[in-house]
């Protein structure tokens, strides 16, 4: 079974989802219970939430792209260990956490998708963190 870890800074990562051997994903609560969020098709790579919606794929090479009304849109990648990285404004990549025991690359499609894809909110949540650490 694959376990989703958020990267905390100084701390230990935080276990925040796992996917099962069929592929359907859970949130995981500070309490350790479990809710039903979507699943991953791996034949083809995609990612649906929980009403069969689409939300994204991965590419072969980790490349992770989420679908939107807008369009499609390049969110990050998930390396063959499991990292995965998001994409910032600028083009930077940035590491935020990792899928261990991963089966295929869509388990961390399924991750960025699901835990890490308002990443603009995410990077509003790391700059909170530093004013906080400054004073």
């Amino acid at each position: 079974m694959a376990k989703i870890y958020e990267h905390v800074a100084m701390s230990p990562d935080t276990l925040i989802g796992r996917i099962d051997e069929d592929g359907k994903l859970y949130y995981e609560d500070e309490e350790g219970q479990s809710e039903y969020i979507g699943r991953i098709d791996y034949t083809s790579g995609k990612v649906y939430d929980e009403e069969d919606m689409y939300m994204g794929w991965v590419e072969p090479n980790g490349e992770i792209y989420g679908s939107y009304e807008e369009g499609d849109e390049r969110l990050g990648y998930v390396a063959d260990d499991g990292k995965l990285y998001l994409i910032d404004e600028e083009g930077e990549e940035d590491y935020v956490g990792q899928v261990t025991e991963m089966k295929h690359k869509a388990d961390g499609a399924a991750a960025v998708l699901f835990f890490f894809d308002e990443y603009e909110e995410y990077y509003e949540e790391e700059d909170d963190e530093e004013i906080d650490d400054d004073q």
